[in-house]
């Protein structure tokens, strides 16, 4: 082959990866030295592209992708680049000047992510309250309890809640009632308990709280406060039925025997205590 069949070859080739859509860039094995890199690739990752190193771009080491994927010459992983998601795969190559390289080509899957995440997140969500739906809840509790058998674990503590009289508030005074008696609750606990909280609704008027390395008597004490808010709240307002909870707490680190079931009976029981005690109270 000719010198001037190798550079028309060369151009030509460059020329088809400078109109792809998806981003093309190629590093040298020997130094991550940009060797090539197409019009997305600048678009994406910016300007001068050609004084930096492989590494500096992509934040990912290629032998761990190889090891990952199980292949030696082809690895492909999902990356976020400037804040995007990117399906980056990574090929062995010799390159046009005959210089062992990387070619990497990445796709935008952006949108695609942010679909999955939506229905996750859809999946997970309890569509009244916009809080953790009943399997959300059960995996979190679930996460934290197997979690406790490794020494990545660390105890929690867990509360059951039941709200008092729902079914009266909806007999009595309609639905749209005992939606709003609902939705004041989440709301009101949402505003006490900490971000990183576990809250999830259980049932239509049950519902679960994990406190993440949190003591029994803290929880209580997060109880306690949100009981007093009903309180003032049911003191200030002109209503013919109350705010009202019970609830069961319980505390579980490693010396714990219980299993998730086991938990949430203890949780349940605790709470039907309180519970009665009210309908004593009001009997």
């Amino acid at each position: 082959m000719s010198q001037n069949e190798s550079v028309d070859i060369s151009t030509f080739i460059r020329n088809i990866f400078d109109n792809f859509p998806t981003l093309v860039c190629v590093l040298s094995q020997k130094d991550d030295a940009v060797l090539y890199h197409n019009h997305a690739a600048e678009t994406i990752l910016g300007p001068g592209l050609s004084h930096q190193k492989g590494k500096d771009l992509f934040q990912f080491d290629f032998n761990a992708m190889q090891k990952a994927n199980g292949r030696q010459a082809k690895a492909v992983a999902d990356v976020d680049l400037g804040g995007k998601y990117f399906e980056i795969t990574c090929i062995d190559i010799i390159w046009l000047d005959n210089t062992p390289a990387h070619m990497i080509t990445g796709i935008d899957k952006t949108e695609m992510q942010k679909s999955v995440e939506k229905l996750i997140a859809s999946a997970m969500t309890d569509s009244m309250t916009g809080i953790l739906n009943r399997k959300a809840g059960i995996d979190y509790l679930t996460s934290y309890a197997q979690a406790l058998r490794t020494d990545a674990g660390n105890p929690f503590t867990v509360c059951f809640i039941d709200l008092n009289d729902l079914k009266k508030v909806n007999d009595n005074f309609g639905h749209a009632e005992g939606d709003d008696y609902i939705m004041t609750v989440v709301s009101v606990i949402k505003g006490t308990i900490r971000q990183s909280d576990i809250f999830a609704r259980m049932g239509g008027d049950e519902f679960l709280l994990l406190f993440p390395r949190c003591a029994q008597r803290v929880v209580e004490d997060i109880m306690e406060t949100v009981v007093n808010k009903f309180n003032i709240m049911n003191s200030e307002a002109d209503r013919k039925w109350a705010f009202s909870i019970a609830y069961g707490i319980c505390y579980v680190d490693k010396d714990s025997a219980w299993d998730v079931e086991g938990i949430l009976n203890e949780i349940d029981a605790r709470m039907y205590q309180m519970k009665q005690a009210y309908k004593n109270q009001k009997a």
